[in-house]
């Protein structure tokens, strides 16, 4: 079968206002979401990198709070991908982890979802989603494919942030940083094998990214 015969269908998905979507929440919540939600931000044209980053470094409590537009004044930013390219065709993985590794005190690791030699298989996501949110000082960052995830958009790409994990059901929240859509619960599996998918940018497979916060 070749690619232009493949058709995707949106995955099932439990948006976290219902009452099931309520009831997959962590009580008590991890620390360090509660502070990610309160500084959402709805990414700009082609920012959903740019927008998930932002809200990352200042939940981890960026002194001053960043902005879609100040992120690329901070030293070396712009000369890993200009705003004015990312308003075009946005980041790849690598390029939103050398960005976010221009940060003091940041450590940001992709982390390409596969399972050929140097790419990370399921087992290695849900080990990362395990860590998501302790104590503030990581959180994860994914980057998918919204055609397989939402059966939209061939080839298109989308960075967001994980908002929670419930490891018992096997599914994790997204904070949507897209304006009108909203933050929803999926499965680990489907989450993972949207990773999995070639970037046309890049070449190589799409994946997620863990940012933690090394103590000063």
């Amino acid at each position: 079968m070749s690619g232009a015969d493949i058709h995707f269908t949106a995955k099932e998905s439990v948006p976290v206002e219902t009452e099931r979507g309520r009831a997959l929440l962590s009580v008590p919540a991890p620390a360090g979401h509660g502070a990610l939600h309160a500084n959402w931000v709805p990414q700009r044209k082609s920012h959903c990198g740019c927008a998930s980053a932002v809200i990352v470094l200042n939940a981890m409590g960026r002194e001053p709070a960043l902005t879609q537009d100040s992120f690329f004044r901070h030293e070396g930013i712009e000369s890993v991908v200009p705003q004015c390219t990312v308003f075009t065709v946005g980041y790849t993985l690598d390029q939103l982890a050398e960005a976010l590794n221009r940060f003091p005190s940041i450590e940001a690791t992709p982390c390409r979802a596969g399972n050929a030699p140097g790419e990370h298989g399921i087992a290695d996501f849900r080990r990362s989603l395990a860590s998501d949110g302790s104590g503030g000082n990581t959180h994860l960052i994914l980057n998918f494919s919204a055609e397989s995830l939402w059966g939209l958009g061939t080839g298109r790409g989308h960075f967001t942030p994980v908002w929670d994990y419930n490891a018992a059901q096997d599914m994790l929240l997204i904070l949507e940083v897209c304006n009108g859509r909203k933050s929803v619960w999926y499965s680990t599996g489907d989450v993972w094998s949207a990773m999995a998918c070639t970037d046309g940018v890049s070449g190589r497979n799409r994946g997620w990214i863990v940012v933690r916060r090394n103590p000063t």
